[in-house]
């Protein structure tokens, strides 16, 4: 719903949570994020991925044992200048839907 409700203006990635987080958990999380994508080059969608095989308290499942509970981190992609064209011609767009990653591929 965000990136329908930014249309045009959706340009670049969100990263956000599906729960309250942690202070210090997403202190983490986000420094990391932030150095895979500016640092070492990554997509956002690829650093996402790596931050939750990196840091498993960063997914949605419990880790057993962990003190702080799963973070939920996501991305949000935005349309893909295809997709803008598409919408613009009338036709459907087949991307995942809105919150998810696509798969590695």
């Amino acid at each position: 719903r965000l990136m329908k409700r930014l249309g045009d203006q959706a340009t670049y990635p969100i990263s956000g949570y599906t729960t309250s987080v942690d202070w210090a958990a997403s202190a983490v999380i986000e420094f990391m994020y932030f150095d895979l994508v500016l640092v070492r080059r990554m997509t956002p969608e690829k650093a996402a991925r790596q931050i939750r095989t990196l840091f498993p308290i960063a997914g949605s499942k419990a880790i057993p044992g962990a003190v702080l509970p799963p973070a939920g981190f996501r991305i949000l992609a935005p349309p893909s200048p295809e997709a803008s064209t598409r919408k613009a011609a009338g036709k459907k767009d087949p991307a995942t839907s809105p919150g998810q990653v696509p798969p590695k591929r």
